[in-house]
């Protein structure tokens, strides 16, 4: 038996696997939502009596690709940690309710108003436009042709 398992192969004979986060992730989003410890408890407990049995059918080992059910030390561990999450869960809620209470209690009646300018982040097509024409401009006025040059006086 060991510990914790590293791979795939050592996942049915330790105590903890990537499936322990699992279980525990699920309590903890069960705990957050506030449903009742009782019969989510109940609902893990019964994915683990289900999973044992499916795990001892040659089906069940298809199914999950395993080569037997879980040791009876990990469904156990597996139900702990999903309570462990589920009490956490209901914890942070009842912390944030407190600190919220706190947090209202402490506010004035009074709103506050921003002030803000906006525009896009490129800014106005149209000014920007202006602004290409105007870099552009002294070589237009460079390259500009009049009659008096001498390149016009020469043409028929």
């Amino acid at each position: 038996m060991r510990l914790i398992a590293t791979r795939k192969r050592h996942q049915n004979s330790a105590v903890l696997d990537p499936w322990t986060t699992v279980h525990f992730s699920s309590g903890l989003a069960l705990g957050l939502m506030d449903a009742p410890e009782e019969s989510s408890l109940a609902a893990a407990i019964g994915y683990e009596v289900a999973e044992q049995f499916v795990e001892r059918q040659a089906w069940g080992q298809d199914l999950f690709r395993t080569h037997g059910p879980d040791i009876i030390l990990n469904a156990v561990m597996d139900a702990a940690v999903f309570s462990l999450g589920h009490w956490l869960g209901k914890a942070c809620n009842q912390n944030a309710e407190k600190h919220w209470h706190r947090f209202l209690a402490r506010q004035t009646h009074s709103v506050p108003i921003v002030l803000g300018l906006i525009r896009t982040l490129a800014g106005n097509p149209d000014i920007l436009g202006l602004r290409l024409r105007e870099i552009g401009e002294p070589y237009a006025q460079f390259l500009e042709v009049e009659s008096g040059h001498l390149l016009v006086q020469m043409l028929p």
